[in-house]
């Protein structure tokens, strides 16, 4: 059985499922080349057919062998699955194909139980907003039932669910809590009046505007976490003893204009981050309090708040004895998967469990590579594995600055050693080398970690392989200083032999310094998508003061270029 699975939305993508497992997915930014590309059938549906082609081609599946479409989105469903009958039976004459709708939330839920081996346990689904209450039992596959036995479509019509929590035992997923939040007052930042949900992203949205006009820069605000040396005392998010989160937004809106009365630096008003980090914690530490249970084995986390590397540890800290379970597209592109696996699982009656990855791109030829560097008349070596990770090795101890184009890409947000940029995290000078040359991006944001996954404990105080730099630990040791932040924290990834030519590079990382640590962080300019093809890589590499870029087995010295 073969499903497409498509998210409908701000950072859309596409999957296919074959049998249940997923064999390719893409977001349609890496193609599109516009960073946080939304997938809509009335503005982008020639994104849409990029991805489609994207994953037809790498699986060598034709059209007219697809079985279903499944899709989710966080918009208004009206009269999309209708749209996607047409789009799809308009592209496949030969076969008509069925499509199948699966709810906002429970399409993160289903992404994630996806990569559980099936261990009984609580589901914690939190966003900024999901589908629109009113439109939940409208969708094929749903969970509004087992909450809402009774409910009244209409009052549902202006809420959209923000926190979901399911159990999942025996191999069945069941929705126990949902909050369906309503709008806030307007929020006033003076040149920017608008109003959001009651929802734990929307309270990190708000504030990304306010430090950074732009609400998309959550991961910013984290990063200035550290920074703020008082003690703060206020809130600006609440909840209720039903656990519905309330913004606060007379205090908020006295707070920006406040604010907005100075010219500040971001790290001026880091207090900002401390605040809703703490509101943050102590709302889903409460929440997974009251649900899990001593039977539960694991917690699964998903929802683009789960990306938040701070709460992810706090609550791995919180309940020790529980398997946290998560990878590496816990947002919305995560989805498209999510309803893939949803469709399967509601049609097949079995859950189809694979192990955690997030390499789910291409994995680019020697032809297409070859082609690439000859059109832009490069000088290239060929190197065999041995010869190439020994030779990035040194370069990187030499603090030399390698752009990696390596293996399948990754499908989500972060940069995981196939679409990476690799520095020597012993020098001091590496941080201040990559923000002012080669990233170009503010000098308060941390980079993160690569370790080799027997040694991370040596290192960083962490008790559990991350796999996918979800977590956050201290750092043990002070030859580290160009990926220990402020705080003396740090995010690693755990690094084993499936992560491909950077194991390889760790391991003679050690054997010439002792310690298997580099520096990673992810292969694009600010504001555009991480580097999917060798044309984007190379476009790149031209453009910085990097010193070699390496695509599969092609080494360039860009300083003879």
């Amino acid at each position: 059985m073969i499903i497409i699975g498509i998210s409908f939305s701000h950072n859309g993508s596409v999957c296919l499922l074959k049998d249940g497992k997923v064999i390719v997915a893409i977001q349609a930014e890496r193609l599109t080349r516009v960073k946080r590309q939304a997938l809509d059938l009335d503005k982008n549906q020639t994104a849409l057919n990029l991805c489609l082609d994207y994953c037809l081609s790498y699986s060598k599946v034709k059209i007219e062998d697809i079985d279903y479409i499944a899709f989710s989105t966080p918009w208004a469903l009206k009269d999309l699955k209708e749209k996607c009958i047409e789009w799809i039976n308009g592209i496949s004459p030969k076969k008509r194909i069925s499509v199948k709708s699966v709810s906002h939330h429970l399409a993160h839920a289903e992404y994630i139980i996806h990569y559980g081996n099936n261990e009984n346990g609580t589901v914690c689904v939190i966003d900024g907003s999901g589908s629109y209450g009113n439109e939940i039992k409208k969708n094929d596959y749903n969970d509004l039932e087992d909450i809402y036995k009774n409910n009244d479509n209409h009052k549902l019509g202006y809420t959209k669910e923000t926190v979901s929590i399911y159990k999942y035992k025996q191999n069945k997923l069941s929705a126990k809590f949902k909050v369906l939040s309503s709008n806030t007052k307007v929020i006033d930042f003076t040149d920017n009046i608008r109003s959001y949900f009651h929802s734990i992203g929307h309270i990190w949205e708000i504030v990304s505007n306010l430090i950074f006009q732009n609400g998309n820069q959550a991961g910013k605000v984290m990063g200035l976490i550290g920074f703020n040396k008082e003690k703060i005392e206020k809130k600006f998010l609440e909840f209720d003893r039903d656990f519905k989160p309330i913004i606060n937004v007379d205090f908020l809106n006295t707070e920006i204009k406040k604010i907005k009365a100075k010219k500040n630096k971001p790290t001026d008003i880091s207090f900002l981050a401390d605040i809703i980090q703490k509101d943050t914690n102590d709302y889903v530490i409460s929440l997974i309090n009251k649900f899990i249970s001593e039977k539960d084995k694991a917690i699964y986390l998903s929802g683009g708040v789960m990306l938040n590397i701070k709460l992810n540890t706090e609550i791995a800290k919180n309940f020790p004895n529980k398997k946290i379970i998560i990878n590496g597209s816990t947002e919305d592109n995560g989805t498209s998967i999510g309803a893939a696996s949803a469709i399967f699982r509601k049609l097949q009656k079995r859950n189809i469990t694979e192990n955690p990855t997030d390499y789910y791109g291409k994995k680019y030829t020697y032809e297409e590579v070859e082609k690439s560097l000859i059109e832009k008349e490069l000088n290239f070596k060929v190197l065999n594995n041995d010869d190439l990770s020994e030779f990035i090795a040194n370069e990187i101890v030499n603090s030399k600055v390698i752009m990696l184009s390596y293996g399948r890409s990754e499908f989500g947000p972060r940069a995981l050693g196939h679409r990476s940029i690799l520095a020597n995290a012993f020098d001091p000078l590496t941080k201040s080398k990559l923000d002012t040359e080669i990233k170009l991006r503010e000098p308060y944001r941390p980079y993160a970690p690569i370790v080799l996954e027997n040694d991370y404990e040596k290192y960083f105080d962490l008790k559990f392989k991350s796999p996918f730099m979800l977590f956050d630990s201290k750092v043990l040791n002070n030859k580290l200083p160009a990926i220990t932040h402020v705080d003396g924290t740090s995010r690693p990834q755990t690094v084993n032999r499936d992560n491909g030519i950077v194991y390889d590079i760790l391991l003679k990382i050690k054997k010439i310094k002792g310690i298997p640590v580099c520096l990673n962080t992810s292969l694009n300019r600010p504001g555009e998508p991480i580097c999917e093809k060798p044309d984007d890589a190379i476009n790149y590499a031209l453009n910085s003061e990097a010193d070699y870029l390496v695509i599969e087995n092609f080494l360039v010295n860009l300083s003879k270029n």
